[in-house]
Parts: structure tokens; sequence; C-alpha cells
């Protein structure tokens, strides 16, 4: 039942990805703009960053030297709950279709519960950045990172810089639902951390007021709506080569000439599915291009693009250990493949899915080109 309630939900929150205030008056309505998410003794504690359009006497313009928020927060047996007592304590009604970003606590035991709420809310915005935390999750969306109207607008900034580089996975809102849905529960989310210390070691010099630092170096897996293992940059990295979606990814490989600095983007992947002894065999080619910061000979070039090959290749394997063979958790789109490429296979992938991963094997083969 719950995977056709996030079915129908999501469907209906697609069909209404352009949302509004929905007529209602300002003065009624508290836009959110970040989410947080903590483990309570008996539910949840929910955090709201909430837009500030005004300080009292509604004629004060907004400062855009402040962020401008403040945070709710309450706890409740449930999300819906938590998000009525944040209305009555702020006298509005909370309006989700101009979130950025949803984080949650690792301690959470029900992460169910925490996508099907904004599933099922008609306010919610489906392109809303998710996130784990290893600590507080309100801690994260209080964190004072920038000047500006909203933080949060600057935090969502943080993850598509990440994601761009390689450090984060994509995890926007209908794309975590989607992997939910298509694998009964599995997914990764970056996991996100607040450190302080650099920016107000900056501040001391410059004399403005110390700053947080956001930052994203590590992911979480999700199995069976539990928070699992916890990957590290490099499993990260292996998963989004191995999904062919690295933009600007930076790598350091040491050759005969020297350390060397490279750019490499992910160009294209292909793979091939074959069933075998009563397994999988998934066999990939991985095409990643290299950009380097000056011209090289050629022996300099075929020995960069060596071993460009052999530390992506790691890090796939990496990442497929990790993933697959430790924990049985289909972040690869292993589901996605087998169900592209062969029907029967995948209806047999669905009848025990942990019992068919454990038979599939996974191989990736690098190309690097300049």
């Amino acid at each position: 039942m719950k995977k056709i309630s996030i079915i129908c939900a999501i469907i209906i929150l697609v069909s209404i990805t352009l949302t509004g205030c929905s007529g209602r008056k300002p003065d009624n309505v508290g836009i959110v703009h970040a989410i947080g998410i903590d483990k309570a003794d008996d539910g949840f504690e929910l955090s709201l960053q909430v837009f500030r359009v005004s300080s009292a006497g509604s004629q004060t313009p907004i400062d855009s030297s402040k962020t401008n928020v403040e945070i709710i927060s309450a706890k409740g047996k449930t999300i819906a709950n938590a998000v009525e007592l944040c209305e009555n304590q702020l006298g509005k009604e909370m309006f989700f279709g101009h979130n950025q970003l949803l984080v949650i606590n690792k301690k959470v035991d029900d992460i169910y519960s925490c996508l099907n709420y904004f599933i099922n809310n008609d306010d919610a915005y489906i392109g809303m950045i998710v996130a784990a935390s290893e600590k507080s999750s309100k801690d994260i969306i209080s964190a004072d990172i920038s000047s500006g109207t909203v933080a949060a607008e600057t935090m969502k900034k943080i993850f598509d810089i990440s994601k761009k580089d390689g450090y984060s996975i994509d995890s926007r809102f209908f794309k975590v639902v989607s992997d939910y849905i298509d694998t009964d529960g599995t997914m990764v989310l970056p996991l996100i951390e607040k450190r302080s210390q650099a920016i107000a070691d900056k501040s001391k010099e410059s004399g403005e007021p110390a700053q947080d630092s956001l930052e994203i170096k590590k992911a979480i897996l999700v199995n069976n709506s539990k928070f699992s293992k916890v990957l590290d940059i490099d499993e990260v990295f292996g998963i989004n080569y191995f999904l062919g979606d690295i933009e600007d990814a930076d790598m350091t490989v040491k050759t005969s000439y020297g350390t060397e600095s490279v750019t490499l983007k992910s160009i294209k992947e292909k793979a091939e599915v074959s069933e075998k002894d009563d397994g999988v065999k998934i066999e990939k080619n991985i095409t990643v291009g290299i950009t380097l910061e000056k011209e090289e000979s050629k022996e300099h070039r075929d020995e960069i693009k060596q071993e460009v090959e052999k530390k992506v290749t790691e890090y796939i394997n990496k990442a497929v250990e990790k993933t697959l063979k430790q924990d049985l958790s289909d972040v690869l789109e292993i589901t996605t493949l087998i169900r592209q490429r062969d029907y029967n296979l995948y209806k047999k992938l669905t009848a025990d899915r942990e019992e068919f991963l454990k038979k599939v094997s996974v191989s990736a083969k690098v190309n690097a080109v300049y």
C-alpha cells in the first residue's frame, strides 16, 4: 500500500509542479525554505526555516544584508502533527511550495513518514534537495552561511556545486522518491555537515562576523527504508562515474612526470546485461573526457590517460563493493537497467530482490579520452 500511495501522490505532484500560494493572503502564510527532521523521544522534532518578509509594522523593507529567516521548531508524534504545532506558534499556515532543502537526521528510523508527508502535500516542491545529517538537522538549517534574503538558497547552491563536481549524489525530491519506488526502499542521500571553524578563522583576518560553512563529502545509504552504511568520497565518486553523472570533477594523478591535476567529465556509458549461471552479469563501458591545464607531450598524455582510467575504475569497484556486495543496496540503478533490457529477468528480480542482488556481478571498463 505504501508503494501505491507514493506512486499516486507523485503523479499528482508532477501535475502541480508550478505551484503558488493558492490564493492565500501573504499575511496568513509562512513561506518555508528549509526543513530539518530529527528524532524525538516519541516521534519527530521538526524545524522549519521560514522566510520573514518584513519586521513588525509591515512597512520595514527587506534587509538584504541579513538572512531574513526565523527557525520554528516543534515535536510531534507525526510530521503532520509537528507541522500543526509550528503553525500554532507562528499563527500562519505553512507553505512548502518554495522549499529548497529537506534534511533528515540519520538517527530517524522512519524515513518513509518523512517523505510521505511531502508526497501527499499539494504544496510541496518536488525539486527540493533531500539530504541527511549525522548531527542535528536543526543545526544545519539554522546555519548562518551567508548574507542574502534566504539562507536556504545559498544552501542549495552548495549542493548544486557539489553535485557538479561529483562530491554529491543527485538527490532532488522526485529522484529520491522514484528510486525509493523502483527499489522498494533503497536510495542514497548526501551527508551534509556544518564546519564553522574555517570561516571563523578567516573572519579574524577580515574583522567580519564569523559565518558557518556547510560541506558535503560523504553520503549515506538507505536500505529497506532505514539508514545504513556511510559512503566516503571515493565511493560517492564511484557511483557518479558508474551512472555517467560527472560534470566537472577534479582529479589528481601521479605520473613519472610528477603529480598532475586534470578535469574529468562523463561522456557516455553503455551497459550489457546477460543471465549466466543462475545470476546476472552487468558490464559497463564508461567513457570520460580529460581536460589538462596545459599542453603535454603524447607520452605524458598517454600516461595520464592510463592513471585516470585506473583511478576511476578503483572508485567504481569501491562503490560496487560497499553498496551492492556489502549492503545489497541498489543505488547503481541495476533494477532500472534490467527492466529496460530484459523484462522477464526484471520479474525474477522483483520476486526476491535481495536474493537476486546477491547473484549480480558488476564490472566496468573505463576509457578516458582527450
